[in-house]
């Protein structure tokens, strides 16, 4: 069994080398992270896992989401 990552070893996972990426990332685990299911938690975690290319692709509706991390990444789409 694999040990959960603590938000501390997260908050440096979410340091990806693009700014807003890495803004994205934090503002989630600050604010929506602490609050979340368990599923949204390791989906989260999962999209850590992920490239910045595909990440970025899925912001910005290049191409859709794995269906296991759809919610985590609607809630890092910015509200306008």
């Amino acid at each position: 069994m694999a040990l959960e990552p603590t938000v501390g070893q997260l908050r440096w996972r979410t340091r990806r080398g693009l700014r807003e990426l890495d803004l994205m990332l934090q503002r989630y685990l600050s604010e929506h992270y602490p609050s979340a299911s368990a599923a949204d938690q390791a989906a989260f975690v999962e999209l850590l896992e992920q490239s910045d290319a595909d990440i970025l692709d899925w912001l910005l509706g290049r191409s859709a989401p794995p269906p296991d991390l759809a919610n985590v990444v609607a809630a890092l789409i910015p509200r306008r």
